[in-house]
Protein backbone atom coordinates (compact mmCIF):
# COMPACT_ATOMS: atom_id res chain seq x y z
CA UNK A 1 0.00 0.00 0.00
CA UNK A 2 2.56 2.50 0.65
CA UNK A 3 4.82 1.50 -2.24
CA UNK A 4 1.70 2.10 -4.56
CA UNK A 5 0.67 5.58 -3.19
CA UNK A 6 4.05 7.04 -3.06
CA UNK A 7 4.31 5.91 -6.79
CA UNK A 8 0.71 6.82 -7.98
CA UNK A 9 -0.28 9.86 -5.94
CA UNK A 10 1.97 12.65 -5.44
CA UNK A 11 0.71 13.89 -2.63
CA UNK A 12 1.09 11.48 -0.26
CA UNK A 13 4.90 11.28 -1.39
CA UNK A 14 5.11 15.35 -0.37
CA UNK A 15 3.72 14.54 2.87
CA UNK A 16 5.79 11.85 3.89
CA UNK A 17 8.84 14.11 2.52
CA UNK A 18 7.64 16.78 4.63
CA UNK A 19 7.07 15.35 7.86
CA UNK A 20 10.39 13.31 7.64
CA UNK A 21 12.20 16.55 6.38
CA UNK A 22 10.42 18.60 9.76
CA UNK A 23 10.98 15.95 12.06
CA UNK A 24 15.54 15.49 10.80
CA UNK A 25 16.09 19.34 11.02
CA UNK A 26 14.92 18.43 14.79
CA UNK A 27 18.47 17.76 17.17
CA UNK A 28 17.79 14.84 19.35
CA UNK A 29 17.31 15.85 23.30
CA UNK A 30 17.62 13.62 26.36
CA UNK A 31 15.22 14.66 29.22
CA UNK A 32 14.89 13.74 32.72
CA UNK A 33 12.96 10.79 33.32
CA UNK A 34 11.88 11.03 29.89
CA UNK A 35 9.05 13.25 30.62
CA UNK A 36 7.56 15.62 28.70
CA UNK A 37 8.52 18.50 31.67
CA UNK A 38 11.72 17.21 32.38
CA UNK A 39 14.77 19.11 32.16
CA UNK A 40 17.33 18.73 29.47
CA UNK A 41 20.21 16.57 30.26
CA UNK A 42 23.43 17.93 28.46
CA UNK A 43 26.99 16.69 28.89
CA UNK A 44 28.03 14.67 31.54
CA UNK A 45 24.48 14.08 33.02
CA UNK A 46 23.31 12.73 29.61
CA UNK A 47 24.31 9.09 30.75
CA UNK A 48 24.03 8.39 26.74
CA UNK A 49 26.25 11.00 26.18
CA UNK A 50 27.79 8.64 22.80
CA UNK A 51 24.64 7.52 21.47
CA UNK A 52 23.26 11.65 21.66
CA UNK A 53 26.58 12.32 20.02
CA UNK A 54 26.01 9.79 17.03
CA UNK A 55 22.54 10.44 16.74
CA UNK A 56 23.02 14.30 16.20
CA UNK A 57 26.26 14.68 14.17
CA UNK A 58 27.32 11.21 12.08
CA UNK A 59 25.24 8.31 12.82
CA UNK A 60 27.71 6.04 10.91
CA UNK A 61 30.07 5.94 7.94
CA UNK A 62 27.42 6.22 5.13
CA UNK A 63 25.20 9.10 6.42
CA UNK A 64 25.26 11.98 8.70
CA UNK A 65 22.47 12.02 11.34
CA UNK A 66 19.88 14.69 9.40
CA UNK A 67 20.10 11.77 6.90
CA UNK A 68 19.62 9.09 9.66
CA UNK A 69 16.58 10.86 11.03
CA UNK A 70 14.80 11.88 7.71
CA UNK A 71 15.01 7.99 6.55
CA UNK A 72 14.03 6.75 10.29
CA UNK A 73 11.03 9.40 10.25
CA UNK A 74 9.78 8.32 6.60
CA UNK A 75 10.19 4.24 8.08
CA UNK A 76 8.09 5.39 10.76
CA UNK A 77 5.26 6.91 8.71
CA UNK A 78 5.69 4.37 5.98
CA UNK A 79 6.47 0.80 7.65
CA UNK A 80 3.68 -1.48 8.97
CA UNK A 81 6.68 -3.33 11.45
CA UNK A 82 8.00 0.13 12.63
CA UNK A 83 11.87 0.94 12.76
CA UNK A 84 14.49 -1.40 13.39
CA UNK A 85 18.19 0.01 13.97
CA UNK A 86 21.24 -1.56 14.66
CA UNK A 87 23.50 -0.82 17.72
CA UNK A 88 27.18 -0.64 16.49
CA UNK A 89 29.61 -0.88 19.27
CA UNK A 90 33.22 0.11 19.77
CA UNK A 91 35.50 -1.94 21.67
CA UNK A 92 34.85 -0.44 24.77
CA UNK A 93 30.61 -1.32 24.32
CA UNK A 94 30.11 2.23 24.24
CA UNK A 95 27.42 2.97 20.96
CA UNK A 96 29.28 4.27 17.90
CA UNK A 97 27.05 4.39 14.99
CA UNK A 98 23.34 3.34 14.49
CA UNK A 99 22.10 1.39 10.55
CA UNK A 100 19.00 1.51 10.39
CA UNK A 101 18.07 -2.02 8.93
CA UNK A 102 16.02 -3.17 6.30
CA UNK A 103 11.91 -3.19 7.71
CA UNK A 104 10.73 -5.76 4.66
CA UNK A 105 13.51 -7.85 6.04
CA UNK A 106 14.02 -7.75 9.48
CA UNK A 107 11.15 -9.33 11.96
CA UNK A 108 11.01 -9.85 15.47
CA UNK A 109 10.83 -13.45 17.03
CA UNK A 110 8.04 -13.18 19.52
CA UNK A 111 8.43 -15.25 22.89
CA UNK A 112 6.20 -15.62 25.48
CA UNK A 113 8.39 -14.70 28.43
CA UNK A 114 10.85 -11.61 27.39
CA UNK A 115 8.23 -10.01 24.36
CA UNK A 116 10.73 -10.49 21.58
CA UNK A 117 14.09 -13.10 21.89
CA UNK A 118 15.72 -11.24 19.19
CA UNK A 119 15.30 -10.02 15.50
CA UNK A 120 15.61 -12.37 12.10
CA UNK A 121 17.12 -10.43 9.65
CA UNK A 122 16.94 -11.53 5.90
CA UNK A 123 19.68 -10.63 3.97
CA UNK A 124 20.55 -9.60 0.55
CA UNK A 125 22.26 -12.89 -0.02
CA UNK A 126 19.68 -15.08 1.40
CA UNK A 127 20.68 -16.12 4.68
CA UNK A 128 19.20 -15.35 7.75
CA UNK A 129 20.91 -13.79 11.14
CA UNK A 130 19.52 -13.64 14.28
CA UNK A 131 20.05 -10.79 16.45
CA UNK A 132 20.05 -10.62 19.93
CA UNK A 133 17.32 -7.59 21.35
CA UNK A 134 20.00 -5.50 22.84
CA UNK A 135 21.82 -4.71 19.53
CA UNK A 136 18.44 -3.54 17.88
CA UNK A 137 16.32 -1.04 19.14
CA UNK A 138 12.68 -1.30 17.46
CA UNK A 139 10.83 1.92 17.44
CA UNK A 140 6.92 1.56 16.62
CA UNK A 141 3.35 3.54 16.89
CA UNK A 142 1.24 0.74 18.97
CA UNK A 143 -1.17 -0.91 16.79
CA UNK A 144 -3.95 -1.31 18.48
CA UNK A 145 -4.63 -5.09 17.57
CA UNK A 146 -1.32 -6.39 16.97
CA UNK A 147 1.38 -5.97 19.56
CA UNK A 148 4.35 -6.53 16.90
CA UNK A 149 2.70 -4.16 14.43
CA UNK A 150 2.69 -0.67 13.73
CA UNK A 151 0.40 1.56 12.78
CA UNK A 152 1.48 4.07 9.82
CA UNK A 153 -0.64 6.96 8.83
CA UNK A 154 -1.10 5.10 5.35
CA UNK A 155 -2.71 2.82 6.80
CA UNK A 156 -5.44 5.29 7.98
CA UNK A 157 -5.99 7.17 4.54
CA UNK A 158 -5.49 4.24 2.65
CA UNK A 159 -9.02 4.78 1.69
CA UNK A 160 -8.42 8.43 0.25
CA UNK A 161 -5.42 7.15 -1.49
CA UNK A 162 -7.36 4.62 -3.31
CA UNK A 163 -10.53 6.91 -4.71
CA UNK A 164 -7.68 9.22 -5.87
CA UNK A 165 -5.79 6.80 -7.63
CA UNK A 166 -9.20 5.79 -9.12
CA UNK A 167 -10.12 9.20 -9.71
CA UNK A 168 -7.13 10.03 -11.59
CA UNK A 169 -8.05 6.57 -14.37
CA UNK A 170 -11.00 7.46 -14.35
CA UNK A 171 -10.49 11.20 -15.70
CA UNK A 172 -8.01 9.88 -17.44
CA UNK A 173 -10.28 6.80 -19.63
CA UNK A 174 -13.06 9.26 -19.86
Amino acid sequence: AYREGMQKVTWVARCIDAIAGNQARLPIILLKDNSPDGEVLIGNRAKNNSLLEVLNTKSNVGENSFIFRYRMSAQLLLGTRGVFIEKVRGRDGRIIGLNLLPPQSTAPIPDAKKFVSGYEVQMPYGQKIIMKPEDVCWIRRPHPLDPYLSLTPLESAGVAIEIENLAKLYNRNY
